[in-house]
């Protein structure tokens, strides 16, 4: 991803209803009880480091984040987070079972090739504890692929179906996998078409010009918060994300 994208993501991860309803989906599908007090936690590919925060506030976690993009832990550095590291998914630089809790967020589909994705999900399994939970979300479905994807390095979407082989593949235990953003799913299609067609803007979807007016930003936060309400006890079987959370068996 560019420093471009980088930036929007610094700029908009705070307010902008995207995030913040993928935040709401996430205390949704991992209840404070599932994990130990003050969790050890790694943020896989963690972006501008917003989400670092969010886990200490919400989850009293001990979060530590890494990222292979200078500038992304540039930007984390400005907000102040300092337990940082640049590294690779797939070759991560900690050591056997030291985190609780993993969490990687539209990740795995910006590793270029299958095998990658394997390896990743397999250090994600490596370094967490017996009985540690890992929650990983990825973009929906190839046939949806359009020029957002070339702007935030998409290079495979997934299907929920393929997503739960590869965990069972790597030895986790699915506890949860959903679909989410299900009720903005017709809009989106259009979206994706008329940018396929150059009608609509190039380039990622997630910025300030898709964040509207505050009312507009609201309504559609709410129609998110939705969903994660929906999704305290049940599923969605489509969606733009697939979400999962799974648990590396122990104890």
């Amino acid at each position: 991803m560019d420093e471009r994208e980088y930036l929007h993501m610094y700029q908009e991860e705070h307010s902008h209803w995207w995030y913040a309803g993928m935040r709401d989906v996430v205390l949704s599908l991992l209840p404070r009880s599932s994990l130990p007090q003050g969790p050890r936690a790694l943020d896989a590919g963690c972006g501008t480091g917003y989400f670092m925060g969010w886990l200490r506030e919400h989850y009293r976690a001990r979060a530590i984040g890494i990222d292979g993009h200078p500038y992304g832990l540039a930007l984390c550095r400005r907000r102040g987070e300092r337990d940082l590291v640049r590294g690779d998914v797939a070759e991560l630089p900690f050591t056997n079972e030291a985190f609780d809790l993993v969490t990687s967020f539209d990740v795995l589909s910006e590793v270029q090739d299958e095998n990658s994705r394997a390896l990743a999900l397999g250090e994600f399994r490596r370094v967490l504890k017996p009985g540690g939970k890992l929650v990983v979300r990825v973009p929906a479905y190839e046939w949806l692929r359009s020029s957002h994807d070339a702007g935030v390095s998409t290079h495979h979407r997934y299907g929920g179906k393929e997503l739960r082989d590869a965990i069972l593949k790597t030895g986790f235990q699915p506890v949860r996998l959903t679909f989410a953003n299900t009720i903005l799913f017709p809009v989106a299609i259009l979206w994706r078409m008329l940018k396929r067609a150059r009608l609509a803007p190039p380039g990622s979807d997630v910025r300030s010009s898709t964040r509207g007016a505050s009312w507009m930003n609201s309504a559609l936060r709410s129609v998110l918060k939705t969903e994660a309400a929906f999704l305290r006890k049940s599923s969605l079987s489509f969606g733009l994300s697939v979400f999962v959370v799974a648990s590396k068996p122990g104890e």
